[in-house]
């Protein structure tokens, strides 16, 4: 039996996925952010080792035959393939091992059209024209420290910068009250919030998304500003590389843009702004790895295959 090997890594999770020619699931993966650029290297690395290893652990990894990786950040890192590969070969993998940028992988989860805009909006944030199935023009994708605008990550700073401007105007709000229980179990100061802040890795701030978005969800206005913000920084981020008028497929992916949250009101805009444009949201990253692995190993794979494997949500 040949079998095909796709895997995404994200700020959040890293997850693999083993499929046939025929779309059928073998095997799968998860662990932990194996994002380069947020993590440590080696603590990347065993991410990826630690997915690649569930995700073969019911199959002969040497029946795999073409291993593809989607992983933000490493168009400008020619050694990543040999690294990587090293890793596969770990779990008994041996194939010709090929990596492409998280926003091919996210497209081709969304679409098996060659054409059109992907935005990824989890952890961090980034939007990408495709163009004949590979990226194009770029906007954002640059980490915590200089964008991910509209990310998991800008969600939970906005949070604390919430919390923090409360103690200039009096009494913490319903957000400002969730942020100091989570982070300092309650504890209202503005040096016990600013210190434990600073106690963590700055990504850790994607960790108070969920609690934005439940909190809009229950109608905080404070909370709902934060999410609007978010849709129209998203929304910004596509405009920057999607020409007007333009009709190929918009694919929304990571846990913010995919949110009922902060996803409706981005679908919204995005449909105002390209209404002829398919809108699709991801539902596995990994399956699009695995999608353009089976492409290179069985050209003439259809789209049907596609359809089972990625199961895109249709929005638009």
């Amino acid at each position: 039996m040949s079998l095909v090997l796709g895997l995404d890594a994200g700020g959040t999770s890293t997850r693999c996925l083993v499929t046939d020619e025929r779309g059928v699931v073998h095997g799968r993966g998860r662990a932990g952010g194996g994002n380069p650029i947020a993590r440590p290297p080696a603590e990347a690395l065993e991410q990826f080792r630690l997915a690649v290893s569930a995700a073969v652990s019911d199959v002969d990894p040497s029946q795999v035959e073409v291993a593809l990786l989607g992983v933000a950040g490493t168009g400008d890192r020619p050694e990543m393939p040999d690294v990587l590969g090293a890793v596969l070969r770990s779990c008994g993998v041996g194939c010709p091992v090929l990596v492409r940028g998280d926003a091919e992988v996210a497209f081709a989860a969304g679409t098996p059209e060659p054409d059109g805009t992907v935005l990824i909006a989890g952890t961090g944030a980034v939007s990408a024209q495709v163009v004949g199935g590979r990226e194009g023009r770029t906007h954002d994708g640059w980490g915590w420290l200089l964008g991910d605008d509209g990310s998991g990550f800008w969600i939970g700073r906005e949070a604390v910068r919430v919390a923090l401007r409360s103690f200039d105007t009096g009494e913490p709000g319903p957000l400002a009250a969730r942020v100091l229980e989570l982070l300092t179990g309650g504890a209202v100061g503005r040096s016990e919030l600013v210190l434990r802040v600073h106690a963590d890795p700055p990504v850790a701030l994607a960790a108070l998304a969920p609690l934005v978005l439940e909190a809009a969800v229950e109608g905080d206005p404070e909370a709902v500003d934060v999410v609007e913000r978010a849709a129209d920084r998203l929304l910004a981020a596509v405009d920057a590389v999607r020409p007007p008028g333009e009709s190929t497929p918009v694919v929304l992916a990571g846990g913010i843009a995919s949110s009922v949250v902060v996803g409706e009101p981005l679908v919204a805009r995005l449909g105002e702004r390209w209404p002829a444009a398919p809108l699709r949201v991801v539902v596995s990253a990994e399956a699009g790895a695995a999608w353009l692995a089976a492409r290179l190993r069985w050209p003439d794979v259809g789209e049907d295959v596609h359809r089972r494997l990625c199961q895109p949500r249709v929005v638009a």
